[in-house]
C-alpha cells in the first residue's frame, strides 16, 4: 500500500544544517516525504500554495518557514507548522490573531512560545526535543578549559573574550562562519590568538569534522542570543560539555544555570569559577533522560501530523475590529 504524500516545507538554510531531519524520520513512518525548500528569506523563491496543491500531497508541514496568509488560505490540505522562537518572538498580536482564521496545528518546541500561543487560543502542542547522546562522541575529559565557539550571529569573539575573563584557557577553537543574515565575521587579534591558544576554522565543514572539533573541547559557547531549538547546544549538552549561553528561550528551557550549564544575562560580565566536571556530567545525564522522554512522545507528534487540524476558537468582536484595522492600515 502506497503511503500518502507529505509536503515538508523547510527553510533552505537547513539544507546545510539538516535541522529538520529528525522530524522527517518520524513522519516517514506514515508518509512519503516531498521536500520543498523556501529561499524567500534571502530574496529567492517562495514555495507557493499552487505547488503544494498540485503535488499530490495530502498534508503540509512547515518547519520554521511559513507562507504569507494569502497563500495559506489557498492551501487545500491539512496544515501543521513548527515555528522557531528566534524567528517569531517579535511577532505582534495582529499576526497571531490572523493565524486564528486559518485551520492549522502548531507544533511548539519552546514552552515560552507555546504558552504565548495558548493565550491567543491557537491549537498548539508542546514537545521538548533532545538529541540521542548515544549518537554523539563520548564525554570529554575535564582536566583543562577547552573552548569551542562558532560565530553564527552578532555574538562574536569580542563577547566571548569578555565572558572568559581571567579563566585559564588551554585551547580555543573558533569556527568563523556567520549565518547568511548579514552578520560579519569578526576575527581575534594576533595577540589573542597566542594568549588564548586559538585555532581558527573557517567556512562550512562536514558534520563528522565538526563533531571531532567538539570532541576536543569541553566548553561550548552558544552562538546566538535566541534559539529555535538550538541543535548545536543540544549536541554539546548530550556530549557532557559545559554549555554557556544567553538567558533567553529556548536555551534557558534546557539549562538550569549552575546545575547543568551556565546562563548569562549580561555578555560583558566575566564568568565566575565553575565546576566544569560537575556541570558537564549533569548536562549529560539530563540529555540521557530528555532523550528517553522525547522517544516516548514521537508517536504523539506523528498523530498530530496525521489528524486534520481542529478549528481554532472564533474571533471575538473586538479582535475582528482590530484585525480589520490592521489590514486596512497595512500592518499585516
Amino acid at each position: 500500500m502506497m503511503k500518502p504524500l507529505l509536503a515538508f516545507v523547510d527553510h533552505s538554510f537547513h539544507q546545510k544544517t539538516h535541522s529538520g531531519d529528525f522530524l522527517r524520520k518520524i513522519f516517514a513512518q506514515h508518509f512519503t516525504i516531498v521536500d520543498f525548500w523556501d529561499d524567500s528569506w534571502r530574496g529567492g523563491q517562495m514555495v507557493t500554495a499552487a505547488e503544494i496543491n498540485q503535488s499530490g500531497c495530502t498534508a503540509v508541514f512547515f518547519f520554521q518557514s511559513l507562507m504569507p496568509f494569502a497563500e495559506l488560505r489557498r492551501l487545500q490540505v491539512h496544515v501543521m507548522w513548527a515555528p522557531m522562537y528566534d524567528g517569531v518572538h517579535t511577532y505582534g498580536k495582529s499576526f497571531w490573531l490572523e493565524l486564528l482564521t486559518i485551520p492549522m496545528t502548531i507544533l511548539s518546541f519552546c514552552r515560552t512560545l507555546h504558552e504565548q500561543l495558548q493565550g491567543y487560543g491557537l491549537s498548539t502542542h508542546y514537545f521538548q526535543y533532545w538529541i540521542d547522546p548515544g549518537s554523539l562522541p563520548p564525554q570529554p575529559d575535564y582536566e583543562s578549559n577547552r573552548v569551542f565557539f562558532w560565530q553564527r550571529s552578532d555574538i562574536t569573539w569580542q563577547q566571548v573574550k569578555q565572558l572568559i575573563g581571567q579563566q585559564q584557557i588551554a585551547q580555543c577553537i573558533l569556527k568563523i562562519d556567520p549565518d547568511d543574515d548579514g552578520f560579519k565575521a569578526v576575527y581575534p587579534s594576533d595577540q589573542d590568538m597566542t594568549d588564548y591558544h586559538i585555532e581558527l576554522v573557517q567556512g562550512t565543514i562536514a558534520a563528522e569534522q565538526y563533531r571531532k572539533l567538539l570532541q576536543r573541547s569541553n566548553i561550548f559557547i552558544a552562538p546566538r542570543y535566541y534559539e529555535g531549538i538550538g541543535m548545536a547546544s543540544l549536541e554539546a549538552l548530550g556530549m557532557g560539555m559545559l554549555v554557556i549561553g544567553s538567558d533567553h528561550p529556548t536555551l534557558n528551557e534546557y539549562i538550569q544555570s549552575g546545575t547543568n550549564g551556565w546562563l548569562y544575562s549580561d555578555v560583558t560580565q566575566p564568568l565566575p569559577s565553575l565546576n566544569l566536571a560537575q556541570l558537564g556530567e549533569q548536562a549529560h545525564q539530563d540529555a540521557l533522560m530528555g532523550w528517553q522522554q522525547w522517544q516516548a512522545q514521537t508517536d504523539a507528534v506523528l498523530q498530530l501530523m496525521i489528524e486534520p487540524a481542529k478549528p481554532a476558537r472564533p474571533l471575538r468582536y473586538s479582535e475582528r475590529v482590530y484585525l480589520a484595522y490592521c489590514r486596512l492600515t497595512g500592518r499585516i
